[in-house]
């Protein structure tokens, strides 16, 4: 199981944020953030938002309650820069996918 601080982390890698950056966009000093990153000091709820917010992520997924868990950091990445695109472009990836899942499913039933 994943502790919220590994979270975190892995989300501040993934998208490759240094520390200083994050904890800037936090409000909090670098030392704060590398001890909650270890788990040596709870996250605060206003710091849990700010996360979430940052990383266009739900709060669930950072405490581990989310369906999210069980993606590949591969999948969060993509998953991240989807909701970043804007609408428009989204509805764009979601013709393709449609396109390419439909091809998917017919290859399988031949």
């Amino acid at each position: 199981m994943v502790s919220v601080g590994q979270r975190v982390r892995e989300l501040r890698e993934d998208n490759d944020v240094l520390q200083g950056e994050l904890a800037a966009a936090l409000h909090i000093h670098q030392s704060v953030l590398n001890r909650i990153e270890k788990g040596t000091r709870p996250l605060r709820e206003e710091e849990l938002l700010g996360i979430a917010r940052f990383f266009h992520v739900t709060t669930d997924y950072i405490l581990g309650n989310d369906a999210q868990d069980t993606m590949s950091p591969a999948e969060r990445n993509h998953l991240l820069k989807y909701r970043a695109i804007g609408r428009a472009r989204q509805r764009h990836v979601d013709v393709l996918l449609d396109s390419l899942w439909s091809e998917s499913v017919e290859n399988k039933n031949r």
